[in-house]
C-alpha cells in the first residue's frame, strides 16, 4: 500500500481503522510493528467500518463484541459530520433531483460498469447536461475526465496503455474540483469512490476495467 499522505485530519483516523483492524489479524506484532504498519494504512477505510474493525477485532482488544454495533453507529455518524458531503447510489439518486440537474457516477459507469453495478455505482448530484450544456458544473467534469481519457485513446500520448485505479481516482479528484467542487469535497467524493472499488476487489494499482470511448460533448462556443 502506498504510505500515507498529508490529508484533512479524518483521514487520520480513518488510517488507523485500517491499522486497529492489522493489529487484530496479528496479535504477536511489538508495538513497533504496530507503529511502522500503521503508517501504511492508506485510507481506504470508512468510518463506519471503524466500528466494523473493532467488531470484529474485539477480543483481541477485549472490548467485547456488544460495543460493535455502538461503534458502527457513531462511525456513521462520525462520517456524515467529517467527510461533509456523502455519495449516493446512482440508482438512489436518479430521479430524485431537480430537473437541471443530473446523477453523476463516480466510478464512470463506461470504465467500472463490468466490476460495479451502474445503480450501485456511487453518484453524486451535479448540475446540467454532461453531454450538452458546456459551461456546466456536470459538462465541465466530463470535459476534465475526457481530457484523461484522450491519453489513452487512439492518438494520446499513452495509446495502448490503460490508467491504474489509482490514476483513474487522481483524475476523478481533478474533475470534481473542475467541475466546481471544493478541495475538500472533491477528495472525500474520490476516497468513497476509490473505498467502492475495494469492495468489489480493484486494488488501487489494478488497471481500470475499460477505457471508455469518447462520449462526443458538445464543443465549448
Amino acid at each position: 500500500m502506498p504510505v500515507l499522505e498529508v490529508r484533512p485530519w479524518f483521514r487520520l483516523g480513518q488510517a488507523i481503522a485500517s491499522s486497529v483492524q492489522l493489529l487484530g489479524e496479528n496479535p504477536g506484532w511489538h508495538l513497533e510493528d504496530y507503529g511502522a504498519n500503521w503508517r501504511d494504512c492508506w485510507a481506504r477505510v470508512t468510518w463506519s467500518q471503524l466500528g466494523k474493525d473493532f467488531l470484529i477485532n474485539g477480543a483481541s482488544f477485549g472490548l467485547g463484541y456488544a460495543a460493535g454495533p455502538a461503534l458502527d453507529a457513531l462511525g456513521e455518524w462520525l462520517s456524515g459530520a467529517e467527510e461533509g458531503v456523502r455519495a449516493t447510489p446512482y440508482g438512489e439518486l436518479r430521479g430524485n433531483l431537480p430537473e437541471s440537474y443530473q446523477a453523476n457516477h463516480l466510478n464512470q459507469n463506461a470504465a467500472y460498469r463490468d466490476v460495479i453495478p451502474s445503480n450501485k455505482g456511487l453518484a453524486n448530484a451535479m448540475e446540467g447536461n454532461a453531454f450538452t450544456d458546456p459551461g456546466t458544473p456536470h459538462y465541465d467534469f466530463h470535459e476534465s475526465l475526457e481530457n484523461f481519457w484522450d491519453q489513452y485513446r487512439e492518438g494520446g500520448a499513452l495509446e495502448g496503455s490503460t490508467p491504474t485505479n489509482a490514476d483513474y481516482t487522481n483524475a476523478l479528484e481533478n474533475a470534481l474540483k473542475a467541475g466546481g467542487l471544493s478541495a475538500e469535497e472533491a477528495e472525500s467524493l474520490a476516497a468513497q469512490a476509490a473505498q467502492q472499488q475495494a469492495e468489489y476487489g480493484l486494488s488501487p494499482s489494478d488497471l481500470v476495467p475499460r477505457v471508455p470511448g469518447s462520449i462526443n460533448q458538445v464543443p465549448r462556443p
